[in-house]
């Protein structure tokens, strides 16, 4: 069964269909927006500074910190290393131009999000894709909506719980056999000791809603991005000698990986740029059509600013934080000091031995331990948000408890589960999420396109804002 899952992931859920679709889209919208995600970089700066005056919705800071949330997450940790070693060091490029062409696709689903948004009975912003599926007023659009929020539950499980908790118990696991004798704490009494505890936090939160979630992340996003930047830069400065080296490998195995690995590793041109995208939706979900239910919910009049957020977003995910990863596994392995296990799954472990390289080994392990856990916590928030948000469209707001209380009890069997099956679904669910978006963003694309227009003018050659859109 897991073998059949395996194949229908790799050659349909992300075919080379899938690859042309995810491609073309984010091209498409590049061009069609001018090179949004270039050009609209100074707009965003000028009005970062801007007092927000979130009534009935989160501000704009702390949508951006909830998204970071979820995409900065374990996906930067264990996927990043999944990526390399089944694709090869070639996976990272095809994560950056996953990344790049990603950015106007995550634009395009903001912008439609804060247009379409709605209000709950308690006066709160709440929308997403299945809002602007909506719009189109068609049989097949409203099918669209049932299944993109079905879909989202399901991913929500996978890359929102389970693959998050399982890096949690890898990297907890690998620090206990490394410093505590093996029979002191039993490793399932050491899993209910942080599960238990963690379950209870993240129903807490999430029983507070999107406002809670912001100001819990808020907090968290910063520090936790700053506390693993800096494990990973003890390591990347380390073998700073070899970054030339694997920048050039990092380009030549992305279209010829037999040169860089060998024709005995087995890594064709295909299984690589299908890791790297698969792994770049997974870190910065530009197009899954989760992020823009957190953008949905800020109180603001510019659609086209809040998409300018996300494409922030993708580029701190994928340009600092996967980068990052990358290097800090690539650089010692070019070196000798590390194997990389290609053509064999690796998850947080790999990256995990990477860092403690830096030195200090006992008391890098115990910061890695804290960041994977604190990213876990986060992305368990954020995701939970939206799988709740998707579950309150299929059923009800009513039931939204249902779907909590079984969120958080999943928390706890995740290590009853291989790594690599829960990565299988997690890509799979990712997949089926994608597809009804892109269709339906590439359908109300002239609606993304009315929408920034007004809110660019040329003005002697300079890009200013008229006004807020709404």
């Amino acid at each position: 069964m897991e073998k059949r899952i395996v194949w229908v992931n790799q050659n349909i859920a992300w075919g080379i269909g899938t690859l042309i679709l995810l491609f073309g889209t984010g091209i498409f919208f590049t061009l069609r927006l001018r090179w949004i995600q270039l050009r609209g970089m100074p707009m965003l700066f000028r009005r970062l500074q801007k007092p927000s005056k979130q009534k009935n919705g989160i501000s704009p800071l702390q949508a951006l910190s909830t998204a970071l949330a979820g995409t900065i997450g374990t996906g930067t940790i264990a996927g990043v290393a999944g990526a390399i070693s089944m694709g090869g060091p070639g996976a990272v490029f095809w994560m950056w131009v996953c990344a790049f062409f990603g950015a106007a696709v995550k634009y395009a689903e903001i912008v439609l999000a804060v247009r379409y948004r709605k209000k709950n009975g308690k006066g709160e912003w709440i929308g997403g894709p299945m809002c602007y599926m909506r719009e189109i007023k068609s049989r097949a659009t409203g099918a669209f909506a049932g299944c993109f929020c079905l879909f989202g539950v399901l991913a929500s499980f996978g890359i929102g719980n389970l693959t998050q908790i399982n890096a949690v118990w890898n990297s907890a696991t690998e620090y206990l056999e490394a410093f505590c004798p093996s029979n002191t704490i039993p490793k399932s009494v050491f899993q209910l000791l942080v599960g238990i505890p963690l379950a209870v936090s993240v129903y807490r939160a999430l029983s507070g809603g999107m406002q809670r979630i912001g100001r819990v992340t808020s907090y968290l996003v910063p520090w936790m991005g700053l506390l693993y930047l800096g494990l990973a830069f003890s390591v990347i400065i380390r073998y700073a000698n070899g970054i030339g080296s694997v920048g050039r490998a990092i380009v030549t195995s992305a279209f010829c990986p037999e040169s860089v690995l060998g024709a005995g590793a087995g890594i064709s041109i295909g299984q690589v740029i299908r890791c790297g995208v698969g792994r770049g939706i997974f870190s910065n979900e530009a197009g899954l059509g989760s992020a823009p239910m957190a953008y949905a919910s800020v109180d603001t009049e510019s659609p086209v600013e809040q998409g300018l957020y996300g494409v922030t977003e993708v580029f701190l995910v994928t340009g600092i934080v996967c980068t990052a990863t990358a290097f800090t596994i690539l650089l010692p392995a070019f070196a000798g000091d590390l194997e990389i296990p290609y053509k064999q799954f690796a998850g947080a472990e790999l990256t995990i031995r990477a860092l403690s390289l830096s030195g200090h080994k006992g008391f890098t392990d115990l910061l890695l331990l804290l960041a994977v856990t604190l990213f876990a916590f986060s992305t368990l928030l954020t995701w939970g948000a939206y799988g709740g948000r998707c579950f309150s469209e299929l059923f009800g707001e009513r039931y939204v408890t249902i779907y909590r209380g079984l969120f958080c009890i999943l928390i706890l069997s995740a290590p009853l589960l291989k790594s690599s099956l829960i990565w299988t679904f997690s890509d799979l669910f990712n997949a089926l999420m994608m597809f009804p978006n892109l269709i339906t963003l590439l359908l109300l694309q002239n609606k993304v396109k009315k929408l920034t227009d007004m809110a660019f003018v040329k003005r002697k050659g300079v890009e200013k804002t008229v006004g807020s859109v709404v």
